[in-house]
Parts: C-alpha cells; sequence; structure tokens
C-alpha cells in the first residue's frame, strides 16, 4: 500500500493546497494532511484552528483515503512519517521553471536529517501557481476578495478567523 504525508502549516489553506491533496489522493493509497507549526512562519491562526479549518475543507471533498493530522508538541514532521510508517512527503512546487526554491531545499535537507529515508514527491501543476497562504492573507488584510482562492467550504470561516484583530 502507497502512503504519502502533505505537510503544511495551512495558513490558511488555499486552492492550491487542495490540488496537491487532489493529485496526491489519486496517486497514493493513503494520504496524510499533517497541520503543523512552522518555525520559519509567524502564524496568524493556532494550530489547532488550522487543523480544523484544513480538516472541514478536506472532508467537504469526500476522499476516503486522505485523514488530517495535528502535529503534537514539538513534534517533527519526520519524526511523525516514521512513525506511520511513510517514506514519502508531498510538496507543491509552483516555481513556474519547476525548480526547487531555496526554502524547499532547505526543508528537504532538515528532513533528511532526521530521517533519511524520505524520498519527496514535488506537484507540478498549471491554474493555481500563483495562488500562496501569504497571498491570501495579504488580500484580508486589505479587504480583497479572496473568492476564487480558497476553499467555498471554509471560505466564511477563513474571514472570519483571519481577520480577527483587524477590524
Amino acid at each position: 500500500m502507497s502512503k504519502a504525508i502533505f505537510p503544511g502549516s495551512f495558513d490558511p489553506i488555499h486552492n492550491g493546497h487542495i490540488k496537491v491533496i487532489l493529485l496526491a489522493s489519486r496517486s497514493y493509497d493513503e494520504v496524510y494532511i499533517y497541520v503543523a507549526n512552522n518555525e520559519y512562519k509567524n502564524h496568524i491562526a493556532d494550530l489547532k484552528m488550522r487543523y480544523f479549518i484544513v480538516k472541514k475543507a478536506v472532508s467537504s471533498l469526500s476522499l476516503s483515503n486522505v485523514t488530517v493530522f495535528m502535529q503534537k508538541k514539538d513534534e517533527k514532521t519526520p519524526v511523525f512519517a516514521k512513525e506511520k510508517g511513510v517514506n514519502v512527503i508531498i510538496r507543491g512546487n509552483v516555481s513556474k521553471d519547476h525548480h526547487l526554491s531555496e526554502y524547499e531545499s532547505r526543508i528537504a535537507d532538515e528532513y533528511l536529517e532526521l530521517n533519511p529515508d524520505l524520498t519527496f514527491h514535488y506537484f507540478s501543476f498549471q491554474g493555481v501557481e500563483d495562488i500562496s497562504s501569504t497571498l491570501v492573507r495579504h488580500y484580508l488584510k486589505t479587504k480583497k476578495s479572496i473568492e476564487g482562492l480558497v476553499p467555498n467550504s471554509v471560505l466564511t470561516d477563513i474571514k472570519k478567523i483571519w481577520t480577527q484583530g483587524e477590524e
């Protein structure tokens, strides 16, 4: 049985993430979405809230082979992968030239230090190349519409949660 993990901070989840989840669900028997904190980012929403939003968005897809997990305190993605017996890490590669960014290369290096058995599957695709959580947060901050950028199933939740304190 083929298994893979798609880790991310999902701050917030957007349609690029959804595209990766859909592609992964067709490529692997089991896909684990791993909602985690990222030490390189200042998260707007806390881990638990991001987990519930991702879980809601994924459940609306009705994919029987996709499960959402939340990072345990200080647990690293490679450790979670080892616990689950998974050697494939899924990432979305939205670079137009299909080269890994310095950030993605650094993540891969850090993961391999903790679990050298890992391999990486980078999904490249057309149609949502310019969507990022940073862009969604910027649109929210500048009061631009995020319709079409995030899953409809969590649109209202994202607007509410990621704009708290902005008013």
